[in-house]
C-alpha cells in the first residue's frame, strides 16, 4: 500500500456496506411512491371517470332509443318522440349534487336542448367558442360523425353559476337515427379534488410506512454495527498466533475447514470422519464438490472463490448434505466466516452434522412461522382482498362477457338483471367447459353459461372464514356484500391463499392436481402437522374437523376422478356418498372410510352391467384411499361391498326396511346412514333418497321411538360417586374412551334432527338448528355445545400428541394422562350428557 495512504476503517466498511444500501432502499421506496404509485393512481382514478361518462352517455342514448321505437312503432310521430325525450333529457341529473346533466346538439351543429342555457337552444354553434377560442360544438359534431363517439376538453360554465368557468372534460355520442349527438361532462377540478383526496391518504399512509421502515432499519444498524464492533474484535483475537488456531481447530468437536481463495487449505480430524474420505482427497479442493446446499436466498451461496480483504462479515448458517464416498448423505449445518490469516483473506467453514432432535426442533419452528403468517392471515378482513366486480347484462352476450373478462384481466364476471341485483356469476371454468369444450354458440345469451344462485359473502367477515366458505361450497370467486347487501367487490381464492403452504387451500388444491396416490399420500402428510400446530395455537375444534373433512372430500373427488378417467364413462349418473363422521363433517385424526355409492336404476337389460361397473369403481376408490391412509371400514361399511353399492331404487327400499321394520339390533349399525352427505357426483340423486327418508320417517313416527330407547341404551362414562368410568388398554392402564363419551350427544342430535326435518349432518349445526326453532332452550343448547366441543378438542388433542410421538391416533386417553381439571370438566360435561338423555326420554317415552 503507498505510503500516506491507510485502509478504510471497519465504521467507514460499516457505512457502505450497511448504512449506504439501508439509506438507498429507503429513497427507492419514496421514489417508486411519489414517481410511479400515485401517478399511476392518478391515471387509474381519471380512466374509471371517462368509463363513467361513457356509460352515462350511453344511458342518454339509450333513452333516446326507447322514444325513436316507439316512432318506428307508429305509436308517437317523430316531433312529439323527441319532445317527450328532449323533455326527459333536461330534467335528468346525477353526480353527487345533482347538478350534473346531459345536452343535445344536432350534427350541424345546432342546440337542441340545453339545461341551464336555454338561451342557445336553436341556435346555430358553429362559431361558439370558449374562453380559450375552442369551437367545441363543432369539435362535437365532427367526432360524433367520424368515430359515432369521443371525448372533447374545453372550458365551460361551472354547473348552474354562469360566473364561474372552468376546465371540462367531456364525453359525446351519435345518435343517428335523428341526427343528435347526446353529451355529458365532468368539471376537472372535480376530478382533481377526488384525486388529491385519494392520493393524500396514499401519502400520508406510504410516509407511515417509511417513518415505520426507517425505524426498524435504524434499530437493525445498531444491532448491525454491534455485531461488527464483536467481530473485529474476534478478528483481532484469531491474528495473535496461527498455531494456537490449529490446536483450536483441530480439537473442536465441530468439522473445521480454512479456505484460501476458495479451496480447503486445511482440515480438521473431526471434518475428514464426517466427510468419509482421506485428508490427501479433500485438501485442495473446493467445499461444493463435498456440499449440497438447501439454498433458500441465492445470496446464502458457500464462499466465494476470491474473499475480498475487506469482506468480514458475521457468519451465516446455512443448511445442507454432505456427499460421502458411499454414497450416504449426512444433514449438516455450514457456518462460513471471514477471517485474516497472516495478513491475508481466508474463510473459515464449520460443519456440524444434524441431530434427529434438532431436525425435530427445526420443522417445528419452521411450521410455527408458517402458521403464525397463516393465522395473521385468517384474521384480516376480507375488504382487504376485495377487487371492484366485473359485470354485464343477462341478455349480454357470451362474447361480450367474455371480451369484456379479457379487457378488463379477470377471471370472473357478475351477471346483472337490468337495475335489479346481480343474480349469477361467469368464471374462466363456465367459458371453458360449457362454451369450448360444450360447443355452445359464443353468440348465445350469458345467461345461458352463469352460475346461480348467486353465493355472497359480508364485507365484515374475515379471510379464513372467507376460505373456508368457498372449500365448504367448492367455488373460486366470491362476491361480497356490504351491510346494506349490495355487492361491493369479488374474493378469489387465488389471493387469499397464494401464501399458505398449510392452508386446507393450498392442500385441496396440490390434492386436485395429483396424478396418482402416491402424490396425494405425501400431500396428506402434512396434515397431522397442520392439526398439531392448530390446535397448539387454540383453533376451534369445529374447524379443525372442517379442515380435516375438507382435505378427504378432496381426497375421494380426486380418487374417484382418476377411477372414472380408467374404467370409461359410468354407464348411469351416480352419487358417491360420505357416512358417519365424514358425513358429519366431524373427521378426526383417527378416521377409517365409511362411504357408499348410489346409481340411477339403469333399464333392466343393462342392470347387471351397470352393477359390475359401479363395484369395480367402489373397489378401486376405497382401495386407492386406503392407500393414501383412509384405513378400511372394520364393519364393511364401504362402497366396494356391493350391500352399500346399489340403485336409487333398492336405496330407497332399503330406507323403507329399516324404517317401518326397525330391528334394535341393527340400529346401531345403521344409524350412520342417516348423516349420508354428497362427495361425488350427481346431487339431484342424494336429493331424492333424503327426500324419500324424510316422506318415510313422516309416515312411521314409531321408529324414532326406537332410535330414542336406544340412544338411551349409552353408558355414560361417569359411574357411582362421580368416578369416571375406564376400560382397561393392552399395556393394562386404564383409559377413558373419548369417541364413546361423545356418542350420546352425537345420537341424540340425529334422533331430534330427524323427528323436526332438519337436513344438516353435523352435530354442532343441528343443535344450532334445534336451538333456533326453541326445541333446546339457549342455556341448554350453550352447556352441550361446550360440553361437546370440550370432549372433542381433548380427542383430537390426544390423536395429535399420540401422531407427535410416532404413535397411531386413537380415541382413548390414560386416566393418568388427566389433570384434575381435565376430570372435573369430563364429569360437568357427562353430567350435562346425561341430562340430554333424560330429556329425550321425556320428548319420546314419556318417561326420565
Amino acid at each position: 500500500m503507498p505510503a500516506g495512504m491507510r485502509k478504510p476503517g471497519p465504521h467507514l466498511r460499516f457505512s457502505f456496506r450497511v448504512v449506504l444500501p439501508t439509506v438507498l432502499a429507503i429513497g427507492l421506496f419514496v421514489v417508486t411512491i411519489f414517481f410511479v404509485i400515485v401517478p399511476a393512481y392518478e391515471r387509474q382514478i381519471l380512466d374509471r371517470k371517462e368509463e363513467m361518462l361513457s356509460e352515462l352517455t350511453q344511458s342518454a342514448v339509450s333513452i333516446l332509443t326507447e322514444y325513436e321505437r316507439e316512432e318506428r312503432a307508429g305509436a308517437l310521430d317523430r316531433a312529439a318522440a323527441q319532445r317527450e325525450a328532449i323533455t326527459r333529457l333536461r330534467y335528468l341529473r346525477y353526480g353527487e349534487e345533482g347538478k350534473d346533466y346531459f345536452w343535445v346538439t344536432d350534427m350541424h351543429p345546432v342546440m337542441v336542448m340545453h339545461p341551464y342555457r336555454p338561451d342557445l337552444e336553436g341556435q346555430d354553434l358553429s362559431d361558439f367558442a370558449d374562453p380559450g377560442g375552442k369551437r367545441l360544438f363543432m369539435e362535437m359534431a365532427r367526432r360524433a360523425k367520424t368515430d359515432g363517439s369521443g371525448f372533447v376538453e374545453y372550458v365551460w360554465q361551472w354547473k348552474d353559476d354562469p360566473e364561474r368557468v372552468v376546465p371540462k372534460l367531456s364525453h359525446i355520442r351519435a345518435f343517428n337515427p335523428w341526427g343528435w349527438v347526446v353529451g355529458t361532462g365532468i368539471y376537472l377540478e372535480d376530478v382533481r379534488r377526488e384525486i388529491d383526496r385519494l392520493t393524500g391518504h396514499l401519502v400520508r399512509l406510504s410516509l407511515g410506512i417509511t417513518a415505520a421502515m426507517t425505524l426498524l432499519l435504524l434499530i437493525i444498524l445498531q444491532q448491525s454495527l454491534s455485531i461488527e464492533r464483536e467481530r473485529s474484535r474476534a478478528e483481532g483475537s484469531l491474528l495473535e498466533s496461527r498455531e494456537r488456531y490449529r490446536a483450536l481447530v483441530e480439537a473442536s468437536t465441530e468439522g473445521i475447514a480454512l479456505l484460501r481463495y476458495g479451496r480447503i487449505a486445511f482440515a480438521n480430524p473431526t471434518l475428514i470422519e464426517i466427510l468419509g474420505r482421506p485428508e490427501a482427497e479433500v485438501l485442495g479442493r473446493e467445499p461444493s464438490e463435498f456440499f449440497e446446499e438447501r439454498k433458500v436466498d441465492p445470496r446464502s451461496a458457500l464462499p466465494s472463490p476470491e474473499p475480498s480483504e475487506s469482506d468480514a462479515s458475521a457468519p451465516a448458517a446455512r443448511e445442507g448434505w454432505i456427499r460421502r464416498p458411499d454414497g450416504e448423505r449426512r444433514e449438516v449445518v455450514l457456518t462460513a466466516s471471514k477471517a485474516r490469516i497472516e495478513g491475508r483473506g481466508a474463510t473459515i467453514l464449520a460443519v456440524r452434522e444434524v441431530s434427529p432432535q434438532a431436525r425435530a426442533q427445526r420443522e417445528r419452528e419452521e411450521l410455527a412461522v408458517e402458521l403464525q403468517v397463516s393465522l395473521q392471515f385468517m384474521q384480516e378482513p376480507v375488504k382487504k382482498f376485495l377487487r371492484e366486480p366485473l359485470a354485464c347484462e343477462l341478455g349480454d352476450t357470451i362474447r361480450r362477457a367474455a371480451e369484456r373478462m379479457r379487457r378488463a384481466e379477470m377471471s370472473a364476471i357478475l351477471v346483472r338483471a337490468g337495475s335489479e341485483d346481480f343474480v349469477g356469476i361467469i368464471t374462466d371454468r363456465d367459458l371453458r367447459d360449457r362454451v369450448v369444450a360444450g360447443g355452445l354458440d359464443p353468440s348465445e345469451p350469458a345467461r345461458c353459461i352463469m352460475s346461480a344462485p348467486l353465493l355472497s359473502f359480508p364485507e365484515s367477515g374475515l379471510a379464513g372464514e372467507a376460505l373456508l366458505f368457498m372449500l365448504e361450497h367448492r367455488v373460486r370467486h366470491l362476491p361480497v356484500r356490504d351491510a346494506s347487501g349490495r355487492i361491493v367487490g369479488l374474493l378469489r381464492d387465488r389471493e387469499l391463499a397464494a401464501s399458505q403452504r398449510f392452508s386446507p387451500a393450498s392442500i385441496t388444491r396440490e390434492i386436485r392436481e395429483a396424478r396418482s396416490p402416491e402424490e396425494i399420500l405425501d400431500l396428506t402428510a402434512r396434515v397431522p402437522r397442520l392439526v398439531t400446530a392448530l390446535i397448539d395455537t387454540g383453533s376451534p375444534p369445529r374447524s379443525i374437523n372442517r379442515i380435516l373433512t375438507a382435505v378427504s372430500d378432496t381426497t375421494l373427488e380426486t380418487l374417484v376422478a382418476m377411477a372414472l378417467k380408467e374404467l370409461g364413462p359410468p354407464p348411469v349418473p351416480f352419487a358417491f356418498i360420505t357416512l358417519g363422521s365424514e358425513g358429519r363433517e366431524e373427521q378426526t385424526l383417527a378416521t377409517d372410510q365409511d362411504n357408499a355409492l348410489v346409481f340411477e336404476d339403469p333399464p333392466e337389460a343393462d342392470r347387471e352391467a351397470a352393477q359390475a361397473y359401479f363395484v369395480r369403481l367402489g373397489e378401486r376408490v376405497c382401495a386407492d384411499l386406503d392407500r393414501v391412509g383412509y384405513a378400511f371400514c372394520e364393519g364393511g361399511n364401504m362402497a366396494r361391498n356391493p350391500r352399500w353399492n346399489r340403485p336409487l331404487s333398492e336405496w330407497e327400499d332399503l330406507y323403507r326396511s329399516w324404517i317401518e321394520t326397525p330391528e334394535p339390533q341393527e340400529l346401531l349399525a345403521f344409524s350412520i346412514f342417516f348423516d349420508f352427505r354428497l362427495a361425488f357426483g350427481e346431487a339431484a340423486i342424494t336429493r331424492r333418497l333424503r327426500d324419500h327418508v324424510d316422506e318415510i320417517l313422516r309416515r312411521n313416527p314409531p321408529f324414532l321411538l326406537h332410535m330414542a330407547r336406544h340412544a338411551l341404551e349409552f353408558r355414560l362414562p361417569v359411574g357411582a360417586f362421580g368416578r369416571l368410568v375406564t376400560e382397561t388398554s393392552s399395556e393394562h392402564e386404564r383409559t377413558f374412551n373419548l369417541k364413546e363419551a361423545m356418542a350420546p350427544v352425537v345420537h341424540v342430535a340425529r334422533l331430534y334432527a330427524l323427528r323436526h326435518g332438519i337436513e344438516s349432518t353435523n352435530t354442532l349445526e343441528r343443535l344450532h338448528r334445534l336451538h333456533k326453532l326453541g326445541v333446546l332452550l339457549g342455556s341448554d343448547h350453550d352447556e352441550i355445545v361446550q360440553a361437546y366441543e370440550y370432549l372433542m378438542r381433548l380427542r383430537l388433542h390426544r390423536q395429535a400428541e399420540l401422531m407427535r410421538e410416532g404413535h397411531a391416533p386413537e380415541n382413548r386417553i390414560p386416566l393418568e394422562s388427566l389433570t384434575d381439571l381435565d376430570r372435573t370438566v369430563l364429569k360437568q360435561a357427562s353430567a350435562r350428557i346425561s341430562l340430554l338423555l333424560k330429556r329425550v326420554g321425556f320428548d319420546f317415552l314419556g318417561s326420565a
